[in-house]
């Protein structure tokens, strides 16, 4: 048996100890983080598709209330207005 063995295995002994700790440590501050970010970015994102649900909702209204367009500009209104509504899942 080498004398530096009993060191060595306690070297490896801290080493997995360290490791195990940070591990966990990380479980749970990135649980935290992402719980923040995922908040943050579907903020975000409700945020933005709410604009858009709110164009959609303001077209069709200038298309009910606009007499001045002819049916052909109109129906091609009304069909970006479904290609878009369809997009952003309204």
């Amino acid at each position: 048996m080498d004398f530096l063995e009993p060191m060595i295995a306690l070297d490896e002994t801290h080493y997995q100890d360290g490791y195990k700790d940070g591990y966990d440590d990380g479980m749970v501050s990135g649980k935290e983080e992402g719980r923040q970010v995922g908040l943050k970015l579907g903020f975000q994102v409700g945020e933005e598709l709410g604009f858009y649900q709110g164009c959609l909702d303001v077209w069709m209204s200038i298309i009910r209330l606009d007499q001045g367009h002819d049916e052909g500009d109109k129906a091609e209104i009304q069909g970006y207005h479904g290609k878009l509504r369809s997009k952003i899942g309204v």
